[in-house]
C-alpha cells in the first residue's frame, strides 16, 4: 500500500502505515484520527460488528464476496455481492452524511428529489468510517456533463431542504473565512454582513460526477465531505448560494466558465430555490452575495490543493485570489459615494433652515438646494455604475 489518493501528502511526511497503529497523527491543521480499514475486506468482520450492535440502518446480513473497486480522494470503494456499494473512510473526520441519512425528515425530503443516501454505516470517533449504499452503477462517461441539468437537480435538492432552513449565521461563516485565510496564509481578508434573506440549509455535498443509476433510475449520489472542509470549516449549515458557488468554481477550473455560462447557472438556480434566496439583497455584493461565496469556494479548493499537493489547482486558486482586491476596491468606492449622497441631503437641510431663519437669501438657498440636487443625481449615477453583479457580464 502506497500513498493512496485519500492520503493528505501535503499535510504530513508520514505514511498511513506509519500512523495507523496509533490511530491518530498530527498535521499542520490539527490531529486526524484514522483506523485500519482493511478489516472490512474480511466477511467475518461484517458479521462481528452486526452482532456487537455497532451499525445503524440496513446493515448487510450475509456476505459472500467483497470486491475492491477503487481509491479516490474521499476514501476506498467496495462492492458487496450485487447488493451494496460501500464507501470506507480510512481518515475519520466527518459524520455529516450519516446525519442526513439518519434524520428521517431530511432523508425523506432528499430521497423524494432523487438523492441516493447511505442506508447504513458505522461511526468511529463520531465520524463516518463505513457508509453502505444500495447497489448502483456509475456513469461510464463523465467527460461531458450538462451543467444546466445538474444545477436543476442540485437546486431541487436545496429547495427540498428549504423547510429546514435556519437564519443566517454570519458570525460562524465569517469565522470560517478567518480560519481558511489563516491556514492558507493568504494576504486576503474579507468578511460580509449577510442579508436576512440568506439562510442556512443542511450541508449536502453533490458533485457533477456523482450521477449514478439504480434500478433504471438516475440519482445524485450524496458524498462525504472533503477532508479539508471538515478540518477547517465549523459551520454545519450553509446557504444554497454557497453550494452553488462551490459547483461553479470547480466547473470553472475544469471546464472554463464564461459570463454567459454563469448567467445560465444563476437563472437556473434562482428559478427553483425560494425567491428570497436569490433576492437583490441576498445577491448584493455589499452583503457578500455570490462573490463572498466564490471566495469561500476558492479558499476551500486551495486547502484541498495544498493537502493533496495538487500544484495546478493551487496555482489557479492563488491566481483567482487576485480578484479580491479589485472587488474590495469597488466596494470601498461605493461606500465613499454613499457619503456624498448624505452630504447632498445635508445641503438641502442647511439651505432650508438657513432660508427659514433668514440666514440666507432665497437666491442662495435655492442655489444650495440645486447643488444638493445635482450632487445627489451625480452620486446616484456613480453609485449605480459601481454595482458589482453576481457574475461577470462580459
Amino acid at each position: 500500500m502506497g500513498n493512496e489518493a485519500w492520503w493528505p501528502i501535503g499535510l504530513t511526511s508520514s505514511t498511513f502505515e506509519d500512523v495507523v497503529a496509533d490511530a491518530r497523527f498530527p498535521t499542520q491543521w490539527g490531529f486526524i484520527d484514522c483506523w485500519d480499514y482493511t478489516v472490512v475486506e474480511d466477511t467475518q468482520w461484517w458479521k462481528d460488528v452486526l452482532q456487537a450492535g455497532q451499525p445503524w440502518g440496513e446493515w448487510p446480513q450475509s456476505i459472500e464476496t467483497i470486491t475492491l473497486l477503487k481509491h479516490d480522494s474521499s476514501g476506498v470503494h467496495y462492492a458487496i455481492d450485487d447488493k451494496y456499494r460501500v464507501h470506507v473512510s480510512p481518515l475519520l473526520h466527518t459524520a455529516v452524511l450519516s446525519t442526513l441519512a439518519r434524520y428521517v425528515p431530511w432523508e425523506q425530503a432528499l430521497t423524494n428529489v432523487g438523492v441516493l443516501l447511505p442506508v447504513s454505516g458505522i461511526l468511529l470517533h463520531d465520524s463516518d468510517a463505513v457508509l453502505v449504499y444500495p447497489m448502483y452503477t456509475e456513469e461510464q462517461d463523465t467527460s461531458f456533463v450538462d451543467i444546466r441539468n445538474f444545477i436543476q437537480r442540485m437546486s431541487s435538492t436545496h429547495d427540498a431542504l428549504a423547510e429546514f432552513a435556519t437564519p443566517n449565521t454570519e458570525r460562524t461563516w465569517n469565522a470560517d473565512l478567518n480560519s481558511l485565510e489563516e491556514k492558507m496564509k493568504t494576504s486576503t481578508l474579507w468578511r460580509a454582513p449577510h442579508s436576512a434573506d440568506t439562510q442556512g440549509i443542511p450541508n449536502i455535498r453533490l458533485e457533477t460526477h456523482s450521477k449514478v443509476m439504480r434500478k433504471g433510475r438516475d440519482f445524485l449520489l450524496a458524498l462525504p465531505h472533503d477532508l479539508t472542509h471538515s478540518l477547517l470549516v465549523k459551520s454545519d449549515r450553509i446557504p444554497s448560494l454557497a453550494l452553488l458557488m462551490m459547483t461553479e468554481f470547480k466547473w470553472e477550473y475544469t471546464q472554463g466558465v464564461s459570463g454567459k455560462d454563469q448567467e445560465v447557472i444563476f437563472d437556473t438556480w434562482s428559478s427553483i430555490v425560494p425567491k428570497k434566496w436569490s433576492s437583490q439583497k441576498a445577491l448584493s455584493t455589499a452583503n457578500g452575495g455570490a462573490w463572498i461565496w466564490r471566495y469561500h469556494a476558492c479558499l476551500l479548493q486551495l486547502a484541498h490543493a495544498i493537502a493533496f499537493k495538487d500544484t495546478m489547482l493551487e496555482m489557479y486558486c492563488r491566481g483567482w485570489l487576485k480578484n479580491v482586491s479589485r472587488i474590495q476596491a469597488k466596494l470601498s468606492t461605493r461606500q465613499m459615494i454613499k457619503i456624498w449622497i448624505w452630504v447632498a441631503v445635508a445641503l438641502w437641510v442647511f439651505a432650508y433652515f438657513g432660508w427659514k431663519l433668514e440666514v440666507f437669501t432665497p437666491l442662495i438657498a435655492v442655489a444650495l438646494s440645486l447643488v444638493g440636487v445635482g450632487l445627489t443625481g451625480l452620486s446616484r449615477w456613480l453609485f449605480q455604475r459601481q454595482i458589482i453583479p453576481p457574475y461577470e457580464t462580459s
